[in-house]
């Protein structure tokens, strides 16, 4: 029986070994290679969604309820807004009060305009495409009536403090996959439009209109007494 060879077995030996390290060092690197594969699609998937809310996010409807005062510089009524301030049509707008409002007659006995807001909200609204705004009258005070904030308490039977929520989506089809709603809630309060202060122009279109009142009651008494004077010459004609 031949007998190994030493040198030709410690060879063998050193081949095998470096096969191994070999080996491996490529399935290393082949995992290392995958992972890295892997970690890149994912973080591009997560990308490409972010980037689809970032747009989505910028061309939503957004829709929202605000009280707005009445722009007459000596108005003290205010009115219930609800507009869509978003980039694309709101669809299926729904809008409810909390606590519910209810037509129960107004302090003053006056005739309510609150069925006139209940109707407007009773059924959703179809759709309200961006920059359009709704408004109805909210606050009308009873200047016979103050609260504890010294403020007229209003004439309609609508609380200082109401939350509207409004409910919309962004496509017709409210139960399709791809169709997004949103649900949000906005506290009006008519003590943040109380203690306003503004400025008036003698040039603006109300000033105007006041100067121009004037002159002409001022001019009142001189046309009346043409008149009378112009009526007697004729008589006596």
């Amino acid at each position: 029986m031949a007998t190994p060879n030493p040198e030709i077995t410690q060879a063998a030996t050193e081949i095998t070994v470096f096969n191994w390290v070999t080996a491996i060092g490529s399935v290393s690197g082949a995992l290392i290679t995958a992972t890295s594969v892997v970690v890149a699609v994912v973080f591009g998937i997560k990308t490409l969604n972010q980037t689809r809310r970032d747009s989505r996010d910028r061309s939503r409807p957004m829709v929202a309820a605000y009280l707005e005062r009445d722009p007459h510089p000596s108005g003290l009524g205010a009115y219930l807004v609800i507009e869509n301030l978003g980039q694309s049509v709101a669809y299926n707008v729904r809008v409810t009060f909390s606590p519910a409002i209810e037509d129960t007659g107004t302090r003053s006995g006056a005739e309510s305009f609150v069925p006139t807001l209940l109707r407007r909200y009773a059924e959703p609204i179809p759709n309200l495409i961006p920059g359009v705004a709704l408004r109805n009258l909210w606050y009308m005070p009873d200047r016979s009536t103050t609260n504890e904030h010294k403020g007229y308490v209003n004439d309609e039977p609508i609380p200082d403090r109401v939350t509207a929520r409004v409910r919309y989506s962004d496509d017709p089809l409210i139960n399709a996959r791809t169709t997004h709603r949103y649900d949000e809630c906005f506290v009006l309060d008519v003590q943040t439009l109380r203690g306003e202060s503004i400025t008036t122009h003698s040039d603006d279109h109300l000033g105007l209109h006041e100067r121009s009142t004037k002159a002409i009651e001022a001019m009142k008494k001189d046309v009346n007494a043409v008149a009378q004077r112009w009526l007697r010459k004729n008589a006596q004609q």
